[in-house]
Formats: C-alpha cells, sequence, structure tokens
C-alpha cells in the first residue's frame, strides 16, 4: 500500500487522507510493536514502482485535534526498511492551532540523495516537555523536491506518443 500507518485503519484512521487534498478532522496513527520489542508511532509513503525523491522541503498539516506533533523524524528509505533521518524535531511548537500548515526546509547530504519511502516518526518528548501522546495527528503530509520516474521502454523505432496516420 501507498500510505501506511503504524495502527490498523480504523474510524480515525486513514492512510490515505494523510495524502488526499480534504482536511481530516481526526487522523492518527496509534503505537504498535516492532521488532525487537520496541513501540513506534509513525506514517508512511511509498512513492511507488520507479519513483523516487530528493525532498528538500516538506510540509505538516496537523488535524482538527489539539494533539499537535511537538518531537519528530522525517526519515527516507530505499526499501522502507533501513531509515535515514532528513529532519529531527524535539519539542518543536511551530504548529499551535488545529488544521494549521507548516513547512520545514530539509538539508545535508541525504536531501540529495533519492528516495522511495518517506515516513513521519514521532519521538519520545523530552521529560520536561511530555505532552505522553503516543498518537501522531496529521491531516497531511506534502513533501517537495526533485522527482525521478522510470519511463517504460517504447517499442524499437517508436516513441510514447500517439500519431495519427
Amino acid at each position: 500500500p501507498p500510505v501506511r500507518a503504524s495502527s490498523p485503519a480504523c474510524r480515525y484512521t486513514h492512510p490515505k487522507a494523510l495524502v488526499g487534498q480534504n482536511f481530516a478532522r481526526m487522523n492518527f496513527a496509534g503505537p504498535r510493536l516492532e521488532v525487537g520489542g520496541g513501540r513506534a508511532t509513525w506514517w508512511a509513503i511509498q512513492l511507488g514502482a520507479g519513483r523516487r525523491l530528493a525532498c528538500n522541503y516538506y510540509t505538516l498539516r496537523a488535524d482538527g485535534s489539539s494533539n499537535y506533533p511537538r518531537s519528530w523524524v522525517l526519515q527516507a528509505s530505499e526499501d522502507g526498511e533501513e531509515w535515514v533521518d532528513l529532519r529531527r524535531h524535539i519539542s518543536d511548537s511551530t504548529i499551535k492551532m488545529p488544521g494549521q500548515f507548516a513547512s520545514w526546509p530539509v538539508s545535508g547530504r541525504a536531501a540529495a540523495r533519492l528516495f522511495g519511502h518517506f515516513r513521519v516518526l514521532l519521538l519520545p518528548e523530552p521529560a520536561a516537555a511530555a505532552t505522553n501522546s503516543t498518537e501522531l495527528a496529521l491531516s497531511s503530509l506534502e513533501l517537495y523536491g526533485y522527482l525521478s520516474a522510470a519511463t517504460a521502454a517504447t517499442p524499437e523505432g517508436g516513441d510514447s506518443q500517439s500519431r495519427a496516420p
């Protein structure tokens, strides 16, 4: 599936809403038990066969709740298994209202690499600022950068456009 959440799809977990254009009043991912026994909460996007993105900017939109993301990391992967940190946020209070958009640049070496998988992973809050939230509530995630898409081979001597006789 192109969009996944750490918790199963249900009434308040709509994976497709994360990449849709409609505002989601309540849309959250909950924690799941990962390999090795730890718990993780995340939203993940797979760009599709042959598509890779060098991400240099991204936007999050809060859902309609007051459960705003504060500590998280934007990660990327070539295979959906091994993740590279693109940008880390600790006690970030940029998002302060339901439905608010916020954008951040992505820099460094990883911003120049092409990846086919991306995820927003919730991090534990520092003890002084702990909100005790284990849910990552988002209405949408937008990724910006340079897209590379493999094109299908065309028949010998032909091109991919139709021509009238």
